[in-house]
């Protein structure tokens, strides 16, 4: 691991060689980074491997909770998303 930190920032780049810019003070903090699952991320390299696929090319997955709760659905307007009453 030791060799490929100094050949990233050593041998091919200088990036290392300088300290880096201080942060702004009255910069909001970012969104807390929380671990994905095993399981969501084989979903999503799945999902990405069939975004060329012809008949799939917007496949979204959806959480069981966003299915039970109805939200989320229509990215574009933010109402409640209706579902066609001649469904059967």
């Amino acid at each position: 691991m030791s060799s490929l930190v100094n050949f990233l920032c050593k041998d091919l780049t200088e990036s290392c060689s300088t300290k880096p810019p201080p942060v702004p003070r009255g910069r909001e903090p970012g969104e807390i980074f929380v671990l994905k699952s095993a399981k969501e991320a084989e979903m999503e390299k799945m999902l990405k491997s069939m975004e060329g696929m012809p008949g799939a090319p917007s496949m979204k997955m959806y959480s069981r909770e966003e299915l039970m709760s109805g939200r989320g659905f229509d990215d574009d307007d933010d109402e409640e998303p209706s579902i066609p009453s001649n469904l059967g």
